[in-house]
C-alpha cells in the first residue's frame, strides 16, 4: 500500500493525457478573442473584432477551437509538473512553477494569433503563415519558454534514494483484485454487445430530408454520424445526427467534438431547462457580422436516455445496453429564428416541437 501511495504522484501524470482538459477549449478561444482584440485595437489598424472573428481590410481571421491554445497550455503543465516531481522545492515555488506553465502557455498561444493577424493584415492576407501556422506556433513556443527553462536549472535536484523492502500483499488486497478483474470484461461485454442496433424506420413520414453536404449556417454542427437529418417548418429547422453500430468493435457514442459554429455565431444565452419528464438546453445565439438573432433547444439521446450534455451519454451507455442492446445515439437541435436576444416568447414553442421529436424518434428507433 505505501508503494502504490508512492507512485501516485507519477501516475497522476497521466491526466495530462486525458482528454478531459478539452471542456477549456471553448473558455480559452474567447479568452484569446479578447486579448486579441485588445492587442489588435492598440496596433491602430483597421479591423473589425466580432467575437472570434477578426475582421481585416483584405480577409477574416478565425480564431476556431484549434487556435485555443490547449495544447501548449497543457504541455506547459506537464513539464512545470515534472520539475516539481524531480526537484526539492516548497509549496511557494511549486506554485510559482504552475502559475509560470499557464502563463507561459497562454502568452504563447496570444502572440502567435497576434502575429499571424498583423502578418495578414500587411501581407494582405498572402502570406503562406496565414493558412499554415503549425510550426510557428511550436518555434514560438520554445522561444519563449527559454528563460523559463534556464531558471529551472536552479532548482534543487531530487535525491534518488534506496526503496523500501516491500511486503508481501495482505488477503483483502489479493482478494479485492479478483473483483477488479471481472468488472472490466464485464463491462465490456455489456457494452458491446453482439447484436447490431436495428435499422431506422421510413423518416420521410416525417417530413425529414437526408442533409446534404455543404456550409453549415445553423449554430451547430451535425457530430460525424452514419444518418443526418433536417426538416424545415417556416423559421424553425429540426436536425438530426444519427449513430448506430454497424458492428461489435464500432463505439456505441461517437467522438464529438465542439459542434458549435463559431465561424458565423456567438453565444449570447445558454441554461438548462426541464420539460415533460425531458431535460434539454436552450440557447441564445447572435450571427456575427449581421446580427441576426436564433434560439436554438439542444439535447443528446442514447436508448431510452437524454440529457443536454454529451459527457453524460458515455455513461448513460452502460445502463442502455443493459437495458435495450439496439440503442441508437441521437443529437436534436431545434433552431428557431427570432428577433432579438429574448427567446422566452418562443420557449414554449420549441418546448411543444421538442415533445413531438421525442414522438418521433420513439416511432423511428424503437
Amino acid at each position: 500500500m505505501k508503494a502504490a501511495v508512492s507512485l501516485l504522484p507519477i501516475i497522476t501524470m497521466l491526466i495530462f493525457s486525458i482528454p478531459v482538459w478539452n471542456y477549456l477549449t471553448v473558455s480559452l478561444v474567447n479568452l484569446s478573442s479578447d486579448v486579441v482584440g485588445f492587442l489588435v485595437g492598440l496596433s491602430g489598424i483597421t479591423a473589425f473584432i466580432d467575437g472570434s472573428s477578426i475582421y481585416l481590410t483584405h480577409g477574416r481571421i478565425y480564431i476556431a477551437e484549434g487556435c485555443s491554445g490547449l495544447r501548449y497550455l497543457t504541455i506547459s503543465l506537464a513539464l512545470a509538473y515534472y520539475l516539481i516531481l524531480t526537484s526539492t522545492t516548497h509549496f511557494k515555488t511549486n506554485l510559482k512553477l504552475i502559475l509560470s506553465a499557464i502563463a507561459l502557455g497562454l502568452i504563447t498561444n496570444w502572440l502567435r494569433i497576434y502575429i499571424i493577424v498583423m502578418v495578414a493584415h500587411y501581407s494582405q492576407m498572402e502570406n503562406s503563415l496565414v493558412e499554415d501556422h503549425e510550426a510557428f506556433g511550436w518555434i514560438l513556443f520554445i522561444c519563449v519558454s527559454a528563460p523559463f527553462f534556464f531558471f529551472v536549472k536552479t532548482l534543487p535536484k531530487a535525491v534518488l534514494t534506496e526503496p523500501a523492502e516491500t511486503s508481501k500483499l495482505k488477503l483483502p488486497l489479493t482478494l479485492l483484485s479478483i473483483p477488479a478483474m471481472i468488472i472490466g470484461p464485464a463491462l465490456y461485454l455489456l457494452t458491446n454487445p453482439e447484436n447490431n442496433t436495428t435499422p431506422i424506420k421510413d423518416w420521410t413520414q416525417f417530413g425529414y430530408q437526408e442533409m446534404v453536404d455543404g456550409e453549415h449556417l445553423q449554430p451547430y454542427k451535425h457530430p460525424d454520424s452514419q444518418l443526418n437529418l433536417i426538416k424545415n417548418e417556416g423559421t424553425t429547422t429540426t436536425e438530426l445526427a444519427i449513430h448506430w453500430r454497424q458492428s461489435q468493435q464500432d463505439d456505441m457514442v461517437p467522438y464529438v467534438g465542439d459542434t458549435f459554429n463559431g465561424s458565423h455565431w456567438r453565444i449570447v444565452s445558454t441554461e438548462i431547462i426541464d420539460y415533460a419528464d425531458h431535460t434539454a438546453k436552450l440557447s441564445v445565439f447572435r450571427q456575427q457580422s449581421y446580427g441576426q438573432f436564433a434560439c436554438t433547444l439542444s439535447w443528446y439521446s442514447i436508448g431510452h436516455f437524454d440529457t443536454p450534455h454529451y459527457y453524460q451519454t458515455k455513461i448513460l451507455q452502460i445502463p442502455s445496453s443493459i437495458i435495450n442492446a439496439n440503442s441508437h445515439f441521437v443529437a436534436v437541435v431545434i433552431t428557431r429564428e427570432i428577433d432579438n436576444q429574448n427567446c422566452q416568447k418562443d420557449k414554449q414553442s420549441l418546448i411543444n416541437t421538442a415533445i413531438d421529436i421525442h414522438k418521433e424518434l420513439q416511432q423511428l428507433l424503437d
